[in-house]
């Protein structure tokens, strides 16, 4: 099993022992959701300079990788750099 494989399944373990104070775990969600650029659909869209269902299509076609935390989906989507 690889170092990264380890520490995911220790931080689940963790989780669901409730080792981890809740607001632990909010700065755990809040470091990822930072980190990785999450934003809902639309806002995908808008920065990737693709329609809302252009880029329900690139989901569907396993180009994008959705997340739902609740009822409202996520995707990792970078702000794009400008050239000027």
């Amino acid at each position: 099993m690889t170092r990264s494989e380890l520490i995911k399944n220790r931080l689940i373990e963790c989780s669901n022992n409730n080792e981890l104070e809740l607001s632990d775990e909010i700065e755990i969600l809040q470091h990822l959701f930072n980190k990785l650029h999450m934003v809902s659909v639309a806002e995908a869209a808008k920065r990737k300079g693709v329609s809302y269902n252009g880029m329900k299509l690139r989901i569907e076609s396993g180009r994008e990788i959705l997340i739902h935390c609740g009822n409202t989906p996520f995707i990792s989507a970078p702000q794009q750099s400008r050239s000027l």
